[in-house]
């Protein structure tokens, strides 16, 4: 959990960033996608601020630029970049939103234009104007004028329905509520880490709480996956079902899926096993398909793979893709 002492130590992490890229003259968007890119930004978008203790700032700093600072640079100082410092701090805890998410709705070289308005006001009416431009125009119309897509042209790169398309830059809370496949392939297309469609960034409090509910997650992991690893599974649109504990395909009604991450787990032996799919979530790929034969199809997923026992095949799991399933935690959330 990151206290009230971290988040001074961390407005001052940045008023030496933005000082140092004025200093520099550096163009404003490529300071974004640094920032946005850089650990400072992963760590605190993950609730996480022991990199304050970890490393000496010069350092966090000269990672940040891949360069050596001078004297000069990091002597500089200046009232305006404070300001700015402070008001994405403060965004980015009330809102709980990504760097990404904040540059895209308020530049770094805007905050800059807004300082002179701004500075002396109280920052709720910072806030009143953050609000104002999300409310103005949604998450998804604003990555695609960002990346020159309209809705026909990134429906044809995603594999997405043009109304689904339509249907999420209508809607931000749509969007929030879009399947896991759908939140991959924009992200990848759009150029942006999946946590940017997160409704709120997962914090360390609020990953204690699915710690407490640790089988519920690893059932979405499991689903997540499977879905990743297969398309066709995905398609069948599974939905949880009280009455067997598992997932029942929307599309085939005998058609199931079980996520289990010990086979000590397995339910009894049950005529519905040969319809179901079985997802093994497990540290490493050491099960015989031997054992689990009356299952329909057997896909264990391991830290760095999904393998089909039945196909004997796999596909690598990518840090992109481990991303997207922080997402998926916050969705249910």
């Amino acid at each position: 959990m990151i206290d009230y002492y971290d988040k001074s130590l961390i407005v001052e992490l940045f008023e030496h960033i933005f000082s140092i890229a004025l200093t520099r003259r550096m163009n404003p968007k490529a300071l974004e996608h640094l920032i946005s890119n850089s650990r400072i930004a992963n760590d605190l978008e993950k609730g996480d601020s022991s990199f304050l203790n970890d490393c000496y700032k010069p350092k966090l700093i000269e990672d940040l630029f891949k360069a050596k600072l001078t004297k000069e640079e990091w002597e500089s100082h200046y009232d305006i970049c404070l300001w700015v410092s402070m008001m994405y701090v403060s965004l980015l805890f009330k809102y709980k939103k990504s760097f990404e998410y904040l540059f895209l709705y308020i530049s770094i070289e805007e905050m800059h234009d807004k300082f002179y308005l701004y500075h002396e006001m109280d920052i709720t009416q910072l806030y009143s104007y953050f609000e104002m431009k999300v409310n103005k125009k949604t998450l998804l119309s604003s990555l695609m004028k960002k990346h020159h897509y309209s809705s026909s042209s990134l429906s044809v790169a995603s594999g997405i329905s043009v109304n689904t398309i339509e249907k999420y830059c209508k809607s931000d809370e749509a969007l929030y509520r879009a399947s896991y496949e759908n939140i991959y392939m924009l992200s990848h297309l759009l150029h942006v880490k999946s946590n940017i469609f997160a409704r709120q960034l997962i914090l360390a409090d609020e990953i204690t709480k699915y710690r407490n509910d640790y089988d519920n997650m690893i059932e979405k992991l499991g689903l997540f996956f499977a879905c990743y690893y297969d398309r066709n599974i995905a398609k069948e649109k599974f939905e949880y079902d009280k009455s067997t504990q598992r997932y029942r395909s929307a599309k085939i009604n005998d058609l199931f899926l079980l996520v289990i991450k010990n086979i000590n787990e397995l339910p009894e032996k049950s005529p519905i096993d040969y319809n179901t799919i079985l997802v093994l979530v497990m540290n490493e790929v050491n099960i015989e398909k031997e054992e689990l034969a009356y299952f329909k199809r057997i896909i264990v997923i391991s830290e760095n793979e999904a393998y089909d026992l039945d196909k004997n095949s796999k596909k690598p799991i990518s840090n992109d893709v481990r991303e997207t399933s922080v997402v998926l935690l916050e969705k249910d959330n």
